[in-house]
């Protein structure tokens, strides 16, 4: 005896785009007749099918075909299991737009919840506003080298249902950031810093549901550094002229930001995009939005942009001067180091930093507060150097600004400093 059954096989991947089809599935049940078969209460799986939310727009990414990858899994949730269940992509939908999901039996009613990737889901709360899931967004994305797209778990997505065998109508919960890049090939990573103190690229948030549409905000007060970074891992491309992929919260943009781009041979540029921040330039829930093109050009070394330490001076950061990268460490419990703004607003701020040949006092004079992008008046007056006088120079750029250091560097020279922010 045979029995033919019609599942709903519906689309959902770490991508945009969704097709959905009707697949008859021949399932051959002769053999039962020598066996005992499970009653319906023994059963210890189930499966059911996800789609992904279709593009109404143009921006949105429905040129790029994303599949599902093996292993792919999602988390769900009803109340009787708040911290939900891991189903797994069937072997069959590997490489393929449509996906069925199996994992196993969930107790009690609906709704239930789901959530791409599991790994994203942490626990379903009740709270006043109605049920809510814990997320953790990474702070690190993994690019799919060859096709040039996003890669396994970077596109959070989510839906509910009242019956677990109708499946999923997911929906994308953030925005993509579409950035275009010539003489690219050797772009190993990219780094992007969000500048507005709130404007968070990672961590924890809270997803809710509003009539269907799925809703995310940041949980308050998240460490402001490590939060409003987010690293792409693209590993060097097959192309010249590359095209990158990096899925953001909503609402990003309104201060600008800033992009740092590595190559495998250690050399880095920066860009700051003060130029197109706004509420014109916000990222909207499952939209993509472009940025301005640019060709990939290496500036620095490396190691400068890259260093985590306090305060330090640095030689050699351009990227053709040599490659040397000299450190220096301050002591800031016998008072020599000091960062201040003088009195009267003037602007100009004073470092000092041991260590470093017979020290140094750093001043510089700035209007804006060493926001990225900005260029400043910088000057050197060397320490226990008898005849040496200061040094000053205005084409000093700031490469970067996080909530308490900043990098700046001559471009012509090829030294660099990192000063770190004690008070403003």
């Amino acid at each position: 005896m045979k029995k033919i059954m019609s599942y709903f096989v519906a689309a959902i991947c770490v991508g945009w785009g969704a097709v959905s089809c009707v697949d008859p599935i021949v399932i051959d049940d002769s053999a039962r007749n020598q066996e005992e078969t499970k009653p319906d209460s023994a059963v210890d799986s189930v499966s059911f099918t996800v789609t992904l939310e279709q593009g109404e727009t143009k921006t949105l990414l429905s040129e790029n075909e994303v599949l599902w990858s093996q292993g792919d899994e999602i988390r769900v949730f009803n109340a009787q299991n708040n911290m939900g269940k891991v189903f797994t992509l069937n072997d069959e939908s590997v490489g393929m737009t449509t996906g069925t999901f199996s994992g196993p039996v969930l107790d009690g009613d609906g709704p239930f919840y789901a959530v791409y990737p599991a790994s994203a889901a942490t626990s379903l709360t009740s709270t006043a506003g109605g049920p809510a899931i814990s997320l953790t967004v990474s702070d690190t994305q993994v690019y799919e080298t060859e096709w040039d797209t996003f890669g396994v778990g970077a596109n959070l997505s989510a839906g509910t249902t009242s019956v677990l065998s109708e499946g999923f109508a997911f929906k994308n919960l953030f925005g993509v950031l579409r950035l275009k890049v010539a003489n690219a090939a050797s772009v190993s990573s990219i780094v992007l810093y969000s500048k507005g103190e709130s404007d968070v690229l990672n961590g924890s948030f809270s997803l809710s549901f509003e009539e269907g549409v799925p809703v995310v905000t940041p949980v308050e007060n998240q460490s402001a550094e490590a939060c409003q970074k987010l690293t792409l891992a693209c590993g060097a491309g097959y192309e010249s002229n590359r095209e990158f992929f990096l899925v953001v919260p909503t609402g990003m943009l309104d201060a600008g930001m800033t992009i740092e781009l590595y190559d495998s041979q250690g050399k880095a540029q920066v860009k700051n995009a003060g130029a197109y921040s706004g509420p014109d330039h916000f990222i909207n829930r499952s939209h993509l939005r472009p940025m301005p093109e640019f060709a990939y050009t290496p500036q620095y070394q490396a190691p400068f942009l890259l260093s985590q330490v306090d305060a330090g001076a640095f030689t050699g950061i351009l990227y053709n001067s040599g490659g040397c990268v000299q450190t220096c460490a301050h002591n800031e419990n016998s008072g020599q180091y000091v960062y201040k703004t003088e009195t009267g607003n003037t602007g100009t701020r004073y470092v000092r930093i041991q260590n470093w040949d017979a020290g140094f006092a750093l001043g510089l004079t700035t209007p804006y507060g060493l926001n990225a992008g900005e260029t400043v008046a910088v000057t050197v007056q060397p320490l226990g150097s008898a005849g040496v006088g200061a040094v000053t120079n205005a084409s000093m750029k700031v490469l970067k600004r996080v909530h308490n250091r900043v990098w700046f560097a001559d471009a012509v020279a090829g030294n660099g400093y990192i000063m770190m922010l004690l008070e403003e």
